[in-house]
C-alpha cells in the first residue's frame, strides 16, 4: 500500500461511502414513517367520517381542518429547521472538499518529494 497521503484520500473515499449510505437508510426510513402516518390518518378521517350521515363531506371538512391546522405548524417549525439544515450541509459539503483537495495535494507532494 501506498504512502500517507493515499491512506488519507481512501479513508475519506470511506467516509463518503459510509455517510452516504446512512443518509439513504435515514431517508428510506422517513418515507416508510410518512406512509405509516398517512395510513393512520386515512384510516382515522375514514372512520370518523363513517359516523356521520355524509361521510364525503365530512372528509372534506377534516381534511381542511387537518391543513388549517397543520400547515401553519409546518411553515412555522419544520421548514426553518429543515432550511438550517439544508446550509449546514452545504457549509459541510465545502469542508469536506476543501479537505479532499488538501489531501489531494498532500499525496501528489509526497509522490514528487518520493519521485
Amino acid at each position: 500500500r501506498g504512502g500517507t497521503g493515499e491512506r488519507n484520500v481512501d479513508d475519506v473515499a470511506k467516509a463518503k461511502a459510509t455517510q452516504a449510505f446512512t443518509q439513504s437508510a435515514i431517508m428510506s426510513l422517513g418515507i416508510l414513517v410518512g406512509f405509516s402516518w398517512e395510513h393512520c390518518f386515512d384510516g382515522g378521517v375514514s372512520a370518523l367520517a363513517g359516523l356521520t350521515a355524509t361521510p364525503h363531506i365530512a372528509k372534506l371538512g377534516l381534511a381542511a381542518a387537518v391543513a388549517v391546522i397543520v400547515t401553519p405548524a409546518w411553515r412555522d417549525h419544520v421548514v426553518p429547521k429543515e432550511m438550517a439544515y439544508d446550509k449546514l450541509h452545504e457549509e459541510q459539503k465545502v469542508q469536506e472538499d476543501e479537505l479532499e483537495e488538501s489531501l489531494h495535494l498532500s499525496k501528489n507532494s509526497a509522490d514528487n518529494l518520493a519521485a
